[in-house]
């Protein structure tokens, strides 16, 4: 495993950190989605548990023993992008996320094409919760 030299972040052998894994996928969902925290922790565990793609989710492990599937990871990543403002909830009923969609296509566009390709598979699992 190697890591990050930015955060000391723990990459896959693919180079993609958690945060870049969640702002990629949250870059292909256009500018808002629902704040369905239990559905995103769902499908991010759906998405770990597919041949596919559960390499890109190997550091992130699922507390399943609730009514959904949890990962402290996942859940530290979408705080991080909250306080950096790159997620942004807004009022009256802070029931959707507004993404800065040019910062997260930024990180988007540093990855391979495989690993673009992947992302792209990856975010269509999200369409449900994209927002009008």
């Amino acid at each position: 495993m190697t890591t990050c030299l930015k955060e000391n972040i723990p990459t896959d052998n693919r180079g993609i950190n958690e945060d870049q894994l969640v702002m990629t996928i949250f870059s292909q969902l256009g500018g808002k989605i629902y704040k369905k925290l239990a559905r995103i922790h769902e499908i991010f565990y759906d998405i770990k548990h597919d041949s596919e793609f559960g390499q890109y989710l190997k550091h992130f492990e699922f507390d399943v023993m609730g009514i959904t599937p949890f990962s402290d990871t996942l859940d530290q990543v979408i705080s991080r992008l909250e306080s950096s403002e790159l997620l942004a909830t807004s009022n009256p009923s802070y029931g959707t996320y507004t993404i800065n969609t040019e910062y997260m296509k930024r990180e988007f566009n540093k990855l391979s094409p495989k690993d673009k390709e992947m992302v792209i598979k990856m975010s269509e699992r999200f369409s449900e919760l994209k927002a009008d």
